[in-house]
């Protein structure tokens, strides 16, 4: 009973230190890249980590990597899928004013990357388009390259700590009744 009573305590604590559930959302916009040829063209996600959906008030987006930021996933021609996570990521930016503008800059960082592995590079020429070239490490020459635009933003929420912390205090709270009705039935019957 007593080990019961210090798991309630510590998720107790852990609920009264973290306060309120302020759920960050993860914001997804759709590319789509276009180019000359079939090999150009191609598909992707954009996804942002951000406070609230956005709406008509300005966004203030900063350099990546950083909390913001949470992938680019992109399908281009033939290439294998580009997965951009700020740990393969050389530099970049992700701007917006609105949530129908945002502006984007990015390239994949090589390092690590075996001669003539494809790596993405994309940037803003204008609010929620811009271009796009594929290289390949340590070459020249002619690969997939156009043009991208974004889509509308659409949504998925992420649990903040606590909210995890109040739902595994509720399973906790449902094993404990189980136990206890399991026993007490127990007890009946050998009465």
């Amino acid at each position: 009973m007593s080990k019961i009573k210090l798991v309630f305590g510590v998720l107790l604590a852990v609920l009264l230190i973290e306060g309120p559930a302020q759920a960050s959302v993860l914001v997804s916009y759709n590319l789509t890249f276009t180019g000359s040829s079939p090999s150009d063209q191609g598909s992707g996600t954009l996804v942002l980590s951000l406070p609230s959906f956005p709406d008509n008030n300005t966004i203030n987006f900063t350099s990546l990597p950083n909390s913001i930021f949470s992938s680019l996933t992109a399908t281009i021609g033939t290439l294998p899928t580009f997965n951009l996570a700020d740990a393969n990521i050389a530099f970049g930016g992700v701007q917006g004013t609105s949530s129908s503008s945002i502006d984007v800059a990015m390239t994949e960082s090589t390092t690590g990357l075996a001669t003539d592995t494809p790596y993405l590079a994309i940037f803003n020429s204008a609010a929620n388009a811009g271009t796009f070239q594929i290289n390949e490490v340590n070459q020249s020459g002619t690969f997939p390259s156009g043009t991208y635009t974004i889509g509308s933003p659409f949504i998925a929420a992420v649990p903040e700590p606590s909210t995890w912390a109040m739902m595994l205090l509720g399973f906790i709270g449902l094993g404990f009744l189980a136990y206890r009705r399991r026993n007490q039935s127990s007890a009946f019957i050998a009465a």
